[in-house]
């Protein structure tokens, strides 16, 4: 799920403008728009540039939160970073 929200967002108008539309069309047909807030939209970009410890904290906060939970990832991270 993560891979294909990012990749939606990556996706660049490369033809025409119709090409572009109906690239945008059949990968948002792949994504589970019910659980995309603000919260994981923010989640799975911070995933996408994190080290592998703060992609797998966030990862399974998203595992079990899907429509994400910014308040556990902020404590889990400063947890991570203090114990370090």
């Amino acid at each position: 799920m993560h891979a294909r929200r990012i990749e939606l967002l990556r996706i660049k108008k490369t033809g025409s403008h119709s090409d572009f539309l109906y690239q945008l069309e059949q990968m948002s047909d792949l994504i589970d728009f019910k659980s995309l807030t603000c919260n994981s939209l923010v989640m799975h970009l911070f995933l996408e540039q994190s080290d592998c410890e703060m992609a797998k904290i966030c990862q399974d906060i998203l595992a079990k939160t899907p429509e994400g939970d910014l308040a556990l990832l902020k404590q889990e991270i400063k947890r991570t970073e203090s114990s370090v």
